[in-house]
């Protein structure tokens, strides 16, 4: 396994959502409800327009087939 992170794009929008409304997510967020792939879009963009957020995604760089594969993903705000 070799791990590396990289930042977030609306590239990676739907896949992020599909982890957002997630059951076990949906369960342990402030909003337990899932969001609409709108207002995911809209949220995302915003996220990563703001200097003092850094919306991150981590790969697997040996992942299925040889190939990265998204594994998870962190998020760094300046406080």
């Amino acid at each position: 396994m070799t791990l590396t992170a990289r930042l977030a794009t609306l590239a990676d929008a739907s896949w992020l959502l599909l982890l957002r409304n997630d059951p076990g997510t949906v369960a342990a967020s402030r909003v337990q409800e899932a969001v609409t792939a709108h207002d995911h879009v809209a949220w995302l963009e915003g996220a990563l327009a703001d200097p003092a957020r850094r919306l991150m995604i981590v790969t697997d760089e040996m992942g299925k087939g040889g190939r990265a594969e998204k594994i998870g993903t962190y998020r760094l705000d300046d406080v």
